[in-house]
């Protein structure tokens, strides 16, 4: 019994990261915009967010994104899914 809840417990926690999976950053506006990502404490080259398109798997887990035109900033998390309206960054409302 207690092998079988060890098992089901470690399958759990393999498969509980692919479930939930990295960041999405879509862009609705029809602006481009550069952003730079900020991974655990570092930053990673600029780069650039087109109007009217999205960026899958933007980060894992412990990142920042930032829009380099305004300086905002947000935190993400693995499986959220961030618009830019209007040149804003906001979480999308499920």
């Amino acid at each position: 019994m207690r092998s079988r809840l060890l098992l089901v417990l470690l399958t759990a926690c393999i498969l509980l990261p692919a479930l939930t999976g990295a960041a999405t950053l879509e862009n609705t506006d029809v602006d481009d915009y550069r952003i730079q990502v900020v991974a655990n404490g570092v930053a990673l080259s600029p780069g650039v967010i087109y109007g009217g398109s999205s960026l899958y798997d933007v980060c894992d887990v412990n990142c920042q994104i930032r829009l380099l035109k305004t300086g905002q900033t947000i935190s993400v998390q693995p499986g959220d899914y961030i618009i830019i309206d209007n040149g804003i960054m906001k979480r999308k409302e499920d």
